[in-house]
């Protein structure tokens, strides 16, 4: 009986020892998957300021191109404004060379 007692003790503290151990490892464990969700939030954080920089930059570009093709198209009356004046400034030189 007295062996059997002993052999309990052992195997207790041998439990209590592995018990120790599985939460010094469940302290790890939770430490990282503390940091890992910090990282996540972070992660989750800059992708959704990168969308918002996306966003701004597409409208931004989208304003670029409708100034380009404004400019564009003003640059397009101005040559043909110039082109009239040329026209009438030939036409009346003609006028005034034949008079």
């Amino acid at each position: 009986m007295f062996l059997y007692v002993e052999d309990d003790e052992f195997e207790k503290e041998l439990l209590q020892q592995e018990n120790k151990e599985m939460r010094a490892e469940l302290v790890s464990l939770n430490g990282k998957l503390a940091r890992l969700q910090e990282a996540m939030k972070q992660k989750e954080k800059d992708y959704a300021e990168m969308d918002a920089e996306i966003r701004q930059l597409q409208d931004k570009r989208e304003r670029d191109l409708k100034t380009i093709e404004k400019l564009m198209n003003t640059q397009e009356i101005l040559k043909l404004e110039v082109e009239r004046e040329q026209q009438r400034v030939l036409s009346k030189a003609r006028v005034r060379g034949f008079s």
